[in-house]
């Protein structure tokens, strides 16, 4: 499907999911349809990611504490 997008959308669509990826404000109304296509393939990818990290962030703090005694 990537390839049947003109590369100027893409682009668009790739900077918009980094955007996203760094928590700044995608406002997709501002995507053209095709770079909206794009952005939307990578957004539950990214969402996913950011579930993981946070989950393993707090397993490490879970982790600590009981490896430390204290409680959570």
């Amino acid at each position: 499907i990537i390839d049947a997008i003109p590369d100027e959308d893409v682009g668009s669509g790739l900077k918009a999911a980094f955007a996203y990826f760094d928590d700044e404000d995608v406002d997709e109304s501002e995507l053209s349809q095709c770079a909206k296509i794009v952005f939307t393939a990578f957004r539950p990818y990214i969402d996913e990611a950011k579930k993981d990290y946070a989950d393993s962030v707090e397993n490490g703090k879970r982790g600590a504490a009981i490896k430390n005694g204290r409680k959570i």
